[in-house]
């Protein structure tokens, strides 16, 4: 059974709500509206948040890291159980972790990592690059379950005026996954190396390693066409590119902007995360930073490379 099915079957479970100590982030800047309404809801859901977010908004840096070995980090309050680090989305990951529940909390992790609600989606070809999925990963790689939750980019009013039901609709997620903790298999004594006996047990409910990516319309939930989990799209409507100053001497430099003349999308992309976000779908869709491939690929590849030599 893959990963993915996996997901889809725990994401049915049902059972008590427990309190979580949450590390909340995002790329956006810890003083912008998605990470503090996201804040202000989990709390009120009754968990433990703690807040580490950039100081300045690091949209686009993926799993980039802004610190250099020694140097100084920046680190302020930002309020309660809030602070803001100067660096990006994956140096506040790991300050939140290895600081605030790490020397600060008496060596416990997190039991989970959500980051957002980012101002803008992050759905098909958007993913790789988004700083606010690659806090995420980087919770991820450090064993700690985690969720990336971003509104569809539309006007300023409509995509924070939706952050308020993304921040509903995350907390319910965090609630139904965690209505029955990972527990390890009962054959894992006899087959230790198996990868769901590999992880320490944990008090969400996904499979190992993988965790979630949340896409909400700029919609009143009322308004949306309902919620849906998906796969990761390798279509966009929308994407980002340079463009030429002027085209016939690259050497005047350019320009970065959006680009929204994309393809159509095939049939099978229509089922996928970003088109389903574009016809006003919340999309859930699994979060995974394994960069290996499976063994079918390993073995064309293997074979395409036959022998190798320095």
């Amino acid at each position: 059974m893959n990963k993915t099915l996996i997901l889809a079957l725990l994401l049915l479970a049902t059972g008590p709500v427990q309190a979580l100590d949450i590390l909340l982030t995002n790329d956006d800047g810890y003083q912008e509206p998605g990470i503090n309404i996201m804040f202000d809801v989990l709390t009120a859901a009754g968990h433990n948040v703690v807040m580490v977010a950039p100081k300045t908004e690091q949209s686009g840096r993926g799993m980039a890291w802004n610190t250099q070995l020694f140097g100084f980090v920046e680190i302020g309050s930002a309020g309660p159980n809030k602070w803001f680090v100067d660096g990006t989305p994956v140096d506040c990951v790991q300050a939140g972790i290895d600081i605030f529940f790490g020397t600060a909390g008496n060596g416990k992790k997190p039991d989970v990592i959500v980051s957002g609600a980012n101002f803008g989606q992050n759905a098909g070809l958007l993913v790789p690059q988004s700083g606010t999925v690659g806090a995420a990963q980087k919770g991820l790689l450090r064993g700690i379950p985690s969720i990336a939750v971003s509104v569809e980019r539309a006007s300023e009013a409509a995509t924070v005026g939706a952050m308020d039901d993304a921040a509903r609709f995350t907390a319910q997620i965090i609630d139904k996954i965690s209505q029955r903790p990972y527990r390890r298999p009962f054959f894992c004594p006899w087959v230790p190396n198996y990868y769901l006996c590999r992880v320490p047990e944990q008090k969400l409910n996904l499979p190992p390693g993988v965790g979630l990516n949340i896409n909400y319309p700029a919609l009143d939930a009322a308004d949306t066409a309902g919620a849906v989990y998906t796969q990761i799209s390798s279509w966009t409507p929308i994407d980002f590119t340079i463009f030429a100053t002027d085209p016939s001497n690259p050497a005047l430099g350019g320009f970065a902007a959006f680009e929204l003349d994309q393809r159509p999308p095939t049939e099978r992309e229509k089922h996928e995360d970003a088109y389903l976000l574009d016809q006003g779908y919340v999309t859930v869709t699994a979060l995974d930073p394994d960069l290996n491939v499976g063994p079918a690929e390993d073995y064309l590849i293997q074979k395409a490379l036959g022998d190798l030599a320095p």
